[in-house]
């Protein structure tokens, strides 16, 4: 199923985020690829034959480099490395909050602002509208519990993408590729 995901969050991230050949990589505990456990050991091998542009084994603390695009784990690995990022998102949001109070801290937020806001966007779940579920014949959008107008617009656009991209269909081909090679 790793070999499945890597495949369809490439074909996403190809046809949706216009990235012509996205990067892919493996959560896992060191770089070489004698690491993990047996379902990393068995994952790699399989990911190093899938039809994507396999990079190896990635841990945690290098998925916020941006140099990966897509990063497979297991349901439990992942949901830990997430809640992880998303704890030192909102720890760093608050020490921000922090350093620009007073007055020394507004007239540096001042001075900062362009940048900061660009941040502050690149950070904000609502930009994305939400999580794309993958292996299915149609695209679906997961929005968050708490998500406005703005998310919804993006939710919609993001599937509207999907479609355009034609999303569903190179997952299709990418894992018929796949299953003729194994």
């Amino acid at each position: 199923m790793l070999a499945q995901f890597a495949v369809m969050g490439s074909a996403y991230m190809k046809c949706v985020k216009d990235i012509p050949e996205p990067k892919v990589a493996l959560l896992n505990v060191g770089a070489e690829d004698t690491k993990g456990r047996e379902l990393e050991l068995e994952a790699y091998q399989l990911l190093q034959k899938a039809p994507i542009k396999f990079c190896g084994n990635i841990e945690a603390r290098e998925i916020p480099s941006g140099e990966i695009d897509v990063v497979v784990s297991d349901g439990f690995s992942g949901n830990i490395a997430l809640k992880l990022f998303e704890g030192m998102g909102a720890m760093f949001r608050d020490k921000l909050k922090q350093w620009f109070s007073g007055f020394a801290g507004k007239l540096a937020a001042l001075l900062m602002l362009s940048d900061l806001k660009k941040f502050q966007e690149q950070m904000d779940y609502k930009s994305e509208g939400g999580a794309i579920l993958l292996g299915i014949a149609y695209p679906v959008i997961k929005a968050h519990g708490s998500s406005d107008s703005k998310a919804f617009f993006n939710a919609i656009r993001q599937a509207k993408k999907c479609v355009d991209g034609n999303m569903i269909a190179e997952i299709t081909s990418m894992l018929s590729t796949m299953k003729e090679g194994e």
